[in-house]
């Protein structure tokens, strides 16, 4: 969960070059999660025979809930992305 709020009303492009290169938290002001970029993510998940299921991804924009119960790849929908209630959080 974030805390703060740094930056306000930013417009999706804004706030996705703030999130992917100045490597910050963003949300809209309608959530309670946010998004932030992963340079080389990694997942490893055991199995019931031993075998090890890993992958690896190459740059993930990743969405956290505001339950905090799990990450996922982001998906903005059109509405994200014309939202100018952007932000940056802490």
């Amino acid at each position: 969960m974030f805390t703060t709020v740094v930056e306000e009303s930013l417009t999706y492009g804004q706030a996705i070059d703030k999130c992917i290169h100045e490597g910050k938290k963003i949300s809209r002001s309608i959530w309670g999660g946010y998004w932030f970029y992963e340079e080389n993510p990694s997942f490893a998940k055991p199995k019931e025979d031993g075998y090890v299921r890993a992958w690896e991804m190459k740059g993930v924009i990743v969405a956290v809930s505001k339950s905090m119960d799990g990450l996922i790849p982001a998906t903005p929908f059109l509405e994200d992305m014309l939202a100018t209630d952007w932000r940056v959080v802490e």
